[in-house]
């Protein structure tokens, strides 16, 4: 399982996540709108890694717990493994479907902290743009820019209105959404086994990373 096209995209994520630090912290309840929530979740775990030892570091285990409790709750993995299964999600069992979900979050935990241990001495400049969002509507997008040397990328992050609050399920770096990178990645381990020969892919690239 290739990491490059992760890396590549998720660091830019995190570099605009080292510039977004609010002034009033993430104490508090959960923000009830998806600009405030992109804010928020981000802020919640760029001072978690400033504030303590281990993740500032550079720890990669100390890092993903702090990925785990700040970023993930505010995540729809199951929407964006769905996405990028496209046909192949309404094959899998639900056991299956479990196991792609939680397969599938650990690769990315495990990715954002990695890049995490790279962001701490990036000095970028963060644009938030405020979207307007119509009353009623379940799904958002929130438009970011980076600025980083001189380049300005757009960075937007997509989300859904569920029952437990807006969630985050889709990233747009560069024109593109990680859940149509993450289908191409898929295709090939799709192609050869279905479903359960993505788990094991997934599966094994996950442990050796643990290691």
């Amino acid at each position: 399982m290739r990491q490059t096209l992760y890396s590549s995209l998720l660091a830019l994520l995190l570099a605009t996540a080292s510039s977004a630090l609010l002034a009033q912290g993430t104490a508090g309840a959960e923000p009830s709108g998806p600009n405030e929530l992109v804010k928020w979740v981000i802020d919640g775990v760029m001072q978690s890694v400033h504030q303590s030892d281990a993740p500032r570091s550079g720890d990669v285990g100390a890092l993903a717990r702090v990925v785990e409790q700040k970023f993930v709750p505010y995540t729809d993995f199951q929407r964006t493994a769905r996405i990028a299964l496209a046909d192949a999600w309404k094959t899998a069992t639900p056991d299956q479907q479990r196991q792609l979900v939680a397969q599938f979050q650990t690769l990315i935990v495990h990715v954002y902290a990695t890049e995490l241990t790279q962001v701490s001495d990036r000095s970028v400049a963060f644009r938030f743009e405020n979207s307007t969002i119509a009353p009623g509507a379940t799904d958002a997008i929130i438009r970011t820019r980076l600025v980083d040397n001189g380049e300005d990328d757009a960075i937007a992050y997509r989300l859904e209105k569920t029952a437990a609050g807006w969630r985050i399920y889709d990233i747009n770096i560069l024109g593109t959404w990680l859940s149509q990178i993450y289908r191409h990645q898929f295709e090939g381990q799709l192609a050869k086994g279905g479903v359960p020969a993505l788990i094991e892919s997934l599966a094994q690239h996950n442990a050796r990373a643990a290691n």
